[in-house]
């Protein structure tokens, strides 16, 4: 079954619509499907409506734009392909907050300082659920194909 991504249309990723659950919470979420990430990740609002306590969290490390981070991680979350209703349940997944870029910033080639920047990190579907789900990927710019085929 083919299931069409959907275009960010402020990004151009390709999102798809999932449901989330943690012990017996459900909420609905876009997730970007990312496969530049190795690992899946939620936002820390998006732990927060989960309920997830991050005082009880294990912690793990990810590699990112920012470089290494130490980040909660949960285990056992499951993600709900809403359009099939298949879940695929994740062994680990990171929660990931706001993080901080910095720009050198230059003038006749001279650092004259920094410039940091806030960048919100979405809700990502990285290759541990494309591989877990036995999923095939398809993203042409080129024929404007965008799916998911299971």
């Amino acid at each position: 079954m083919k299931l069409q991504l959907q275009l960010d249309r402020q990004s151009g990723l390709p999102i798809l619509p999932v449901a989330l659950t943690y012990n017996g919470k459900s909420i609905y979420r876009l997730a970007v499907v990312d496969t530049g990430s190795t690992s899946s990740s939620i936002t820390l609002e998006t732990a927060k409506l989960l309920d997830i306590d991050l005082e009880l969290t294990n912690r793990g490390k990810i590699v990112g734009v920012s470089g290494i981070k130490e980040t909660p991680v949960i285990s056992e979350i499951g993600v709900i392909i809403l359009e099939v209703g298949k879940i695929i349940n994740l062994k680990e997944i990171h929660i990931l907050d706001d993080v901080k870029i910095t720009h050198p910033e230059k003038r006749s080639g001279i650092k004259i300082g920094e410039r940091i920047e806030q960048a919100t990190i979405p809700n990502l579907l990285g290759l541990d659920f494309l591989k877990e789900s036995g999923a095939k990927l398809v993203i042409s710019f080129k024929q404007q194909e965008f799916y998911i085929e299971l």
